[in-house]
């Protein structure tokens, strides 16, 4: 009886008046309900991890697949490990995509995932293939990450001779859990042309043959070169990798196309369509890469971040110059402090005119959408032309937003090779 209701009921029976008990006129006594009891409190849910999986990662792949593989392998996890609340994908590629704190597009998109999610609180998870583990075949792990706290949560066999997209599905339904501490991985990057490799102008072409040999077939696309330089018009220095099959032309693992690399990706794909290589049968890949004539040859400066304030991320990591020394290519290291797509302004400093070996500081005010507002060069430039070329370099930077729409503040040190 719902609690209202009894009060009603109750309020009835104390209207009647009282008698004797030995009055036989008199109703039979009332017996009072036993009170009701409150419930026990319900202890409150505990609020699961939230887990992204992220966008795939695959050379050989075109978006449309990779979008899929995504979304199956979210589903596939969401089932295999209960224990997470996993997010909708399209939630996780929304968050994927750089924005201020007032909402502005950030300038620089190329933040990896993983620190995007990990901003937001929650964990990512992402596929990886290992080899050459011992006694073993290679295998496709799920990787759960959050900062440095790093675990391998499932992992299935990878069927190399299975054609790509049911290699991936295969591994999905063969997934089985890793023992704790399953092992912690390292990675292999490399970077440069490979051998084979075809320049035409400020172009150099490479479709790929294996990880560091061009295909003999790279020369026909030499007649795209002289268009392809048009798509890079006010930039100093661009690397893209391209999947090309037939009409389909994508720059690889790229999800969003809303900015800038889109862009770009539309200008150099109409141009490929039109080379008389894009009507060879197959899937193949293609990597394209401008450098402006007025900087070719000229030394490019190493960048340190000597300090960082107002949320800017940064990380330690290493940097590398290439000199000559007696007639032979050598290479110096530093440990560093370092700023997303800091690097990408080396290019336009190559064309100050510092001497070999100069050091020279500058400081940066960033702007809450990453872009810089002002430069100021502290100490190493001879002349004022020196300076306000450091400026104009440091100008066109685009950097990540910093946590606050306050902006932020850069010292960086600026070394050119000797």
């Amino acid at each position: 009886m719902p609690f209202t209701r009894l009060k009603l009921v109750l309020a009835a029976l104390a209207a009647v008046p009282a008698c004797a008990p030995h009055c036989p006129q008199c109703p039979p006594p009332v017996v009072s309900p036993a009170p009701v009891s409150a419930a026990p409190p319900v202890a409150p849910t505990a609020e699961r991890e939230k887990l992204a999986v992220l966008p795939i990662d695959d050379d050989e792949l075109f978006r449309l697949e990779r979008g899929a593989l995504q979304r199956e392998l979210s589903a596939r996890v969401a089932e295999l490990l209960p224990a997470y609340e996993v997010l909708p994908v399209a939630e996780v590629n929304a968050a994927l995509i750089g924005k201020s704190q007032s909402g502005a597009r950030c300038a620089f998109q190329g933040v990896a995932p993983e620190r995007r999610v990990r901003d937001r609180g929650w964990t990512s998870a992402a596929l990886i293939e290992i080899g050459g583990l011992e006694g073993k075949p290679p295998e496709l792990w799920l990787e759960l990450g959050n900062g440095p706290n790093v675990r391998h949560e499932l992992a299935a066999e990878w069927k190399r001779a299975l054609p790509r997209m049911e290699r991936y599905r295969a591994a999905f339904a063969a997934f089985h859990s890793l023992p704790a501490n399953a092992g912690v991985l390292g990675g292999l990057a490399a970077s440069g042309d490979s051998k084979g490799a075809v320049k035409q102008g400020a172009i150099t072409l490479c479709e790929e043959k294996s990880f560091f040999e061009c295909s003999e077939t790279t020369a026909e696309w030499k007649d795209a070169a002289p268009e392809l330089e048009k798509c890079f018009a006010g930039v100093d220095q661009e690397r893209d990798k391209l999947l090309l099959e037939g009409s389909r032309c994508e720059v690889v693992n790229l999800n969003d196309t809303s900015g800038a690399r889109g862009k770009t990706e539309a200008c150099v794909c109409g141009v490929l369509g039109r080379s008389k290589a894009a009507s060879r049968a197959g899937r193949r890949k293609l990597t394209v890469s401008y450098l402006s004539p007025d900087i070719a040859g000229k030394p490019q400066p190493a960048l340190r971040v000597i300090d960082v304030t107002g949320g800017l991320d940064s990380q330690k990591d290493w940097v590398s110059q290439k000199y000559d020394e007696g007639g032979k290519t050598r290479y110096r290291s530093w440990q560093r402090l370092g700023v997303d797509n800091l690097d990408a302004a080396a290019p336009a400093l190559a064309r100050c005119s510092f001497e070999p070996g100069a050091v020279v500081t500058a400081e940066l005010a960033v702007t809450g959408a990453g872009t810089v507002a002002r430069t100021i060069v502290t100490s190493g430039a001879k002349t004022k032309a020196q300076a306000t070329c450091v400026e104009n370099a440091f100008g066109q930077a685009e950097l990540d937003c910093p946590s606050g729409d306050s902006g932020a503040t850069l010292r960086v040190l600026l070394r050119y090779p000797r």
